[in-house]
């Protein structure tokens, strides 16, 4: 008898851990989407983002590339392109299957987390895309290049997410912060520590 006790107090116990485990996945999803939500591209930062073509020709500009470099880069662009397209196609399709799970009226946790991995697992493949694209353009640029290419990669990197900008006046070197007024509905950006 004080074994089927103490059984159903482990069971009890057991699933109210799984209950609050499984509330804690569903609350920090739902809180993921309207995050993104709320922080969706601004409409000024839309209209700012270059095209690939438009990107193509400001790196052969800021990078000062020749033509075979120039060749060279467009060569590695194509590639990173492709495989960047077909990775973004895979976390859209992961992203919506999620979106479907939760508006079930039981949405399942187990599912809802192996979607969580697998969506995490794409986007550290993404990453490394970009890390290998930044390493195959280091390749073909002078050091003089790769100085400017690092520049370059700051400015992207601390904007992520927010939309392209180029400095107007002030080459950024990691401290200046940009000689323009934010627009109104934009948000603050910090430097990017060393």
């Amino acid at each position: 008898m004080e074994k089927l006790i103490i059984k159903n107090r482990i069971l009890i116990i057991a699933v109210v851990v799984l209950v609050i485990i499984n509330a804690a996945t569903i609350g920090t999803i739902i809180w993921q989407v309207k995050k993104f939500q709320r922080f969706e591209r601004p409409s000024y930062a839309l209209k700012r983002m270059p095209d690939e073509k438009q990107m193509q020709a400001l790196v052969r500009k800021d990078l000062d590339f020749t033509d075979k470099q120039f060749n060279q880069f467009l060569l590695i662009d194509s590639i990173f392109r492709q495989q960047s397209k077909l990775l973004f196609d895979k976390m859209k399709a992961v992203r919506i299957e999620m979106v479907k799970e939760l508006l079930k009226e039981n949405p399942d946790s187990m599912k809802l987390n192996q979607l969580a991995i697998d969506l995490g697992k794409l986007h550290v493949e993404l990453k490394k895309n970009t890390f290998e694209f930044i390493k195959s353009l280091r390749t073909i640029c002078t050091a003089e290049q790769q100085e400017k290419l690092n520049n370059f990669i700051r400015r992207m990197i601390e904007f992520e997410g927010v939309g392209f900008r180029k400095p107007r006046d002030k080459q950024f070197d990691g401290e200046k912060k940009f000689d323009r007024k934010p627009f109104k509905d934009e948000p603050k950006q910090e430097a990017m520590p060393e």
